[in-house]
């Protein structure tokens, strides 16, 4: 039999039951909160392990999005490589370019100024407002999905608040979806038990990877032009010391490059930057 290698991508603030900052980033790294959204998280995201090996993937590939110390490893499936850490090379999707054949994105979130979407942002808070790629204003799901298309990887599965499904229906010509909570602030969501949320997450791994054949690698187009909005017109300042960034406006520098992974890598050196300004 052929291997079907799945990559998934998990960040936090799409979780089922992670409605609040302090589960995301508490400073006690044992507090009720935090704990808590770990065991949320790696619930969902052995779901999503389980439903891909039962769709037919043969090897899974777990990447974590935040500090690297999310999931619980002593409870993740067995069969899951995890990457950990920080500054890894290409960041959200580190080592995808070692061949996969579908992205999920576990526990995404909407991008900056979604409407009610729950701990919506992009990137970065405070430092990144918001991303365009050739006029396209994207946030994660985007992202993710642009890197991954451009080394021939289609995102298949999207696992988020309702205003996360409805930004990667909306950009996407297909993908399967799954909600786990429905938004009704900033810091507040209605959401299924965590046993429902994983069971859907669980059922849409299973079909995505069944179902591989209606996915396909996303694109924006070459050359790219890659535009960031930031917090601060002093973080545009402090970028625009040096090449290749272009100043734009107040708060926006653009990078001009021949593919998107060539504009993504300018553009963590433009966030990092940035991020010494950071309040």
């Amino acid at each position: 039999m052929a291997e079907l290698r799945v990559y998934i991508s998990v960040d936090m603030e799409g979780i089922g039951g992670i409605v609040e900052e302090k589960q995301v980033s508490s400073d006690e790294f044992g507090s009720g909160y935090r704990q808590e959204a770990r065991e949320l998280l790696t619930g969902e995201v052995n779901a999503a392990i389980e439903g891909a090996l039962e769709g037919g993937a043969t090897a899974v590939t777990v990447n974590e999005n935040h500090s690297g110390r999310e999931l619980i490893l002593e409870k993740v499936h067995e069969i899951a490589r995890v990457i950990q850490g920080n500054t890894k090379p290409l960041e959200t999707l580190d080592t995808i370019d070692e061949g996969y054949d579908a992205l999920f994105l576990v526990g995404i979130h909407a991008m900056s100024y979604t409407p009610r979407s729950v701990l919506a942002h992009t990137w970065w808070p405070g430092v990144t407002d918001a991303w365009r790629v050739n006029g396209k204003t994207i946030g994660e799901i985007g992202f993710n999905a642009l890197l991954a298309g451009h080394y021939g990887v289609p995102l298949a599965l999207v696992t988020s608040d309702d205003g996360g499904v409805a930004e990667a229906e909306e950009l996407l010509d297909d993908v399967e979806c799954v909600t786990v909570k429905w938004s009704r602030s900033h810091a507040a969501a209605v959401g299924v038990h965590p046993s429902e949320a994983r069971r859907l997450v669980k059922e849409g791994a299973e079909k995505a990877v069944r179902e591989l054949d209606r996915f396909k690698p996303f694109s924006l187009g070459t050359p790219v032009r890659f535009e960031i909005d930031f917090g601060k017109a002093a973080m545009a300042d402090r970028v625009c010391i040096v090449k290749p960034y272009e100043r734009i406006g107040p708060r926006t520098v653009a990078i001009q490059a021949e593919t998107f992974e060539e504009a993504v890598r300018w553009s963590f050196v433009a966030e990092a930057i940035a991020g010494y300004l950071r309040d």
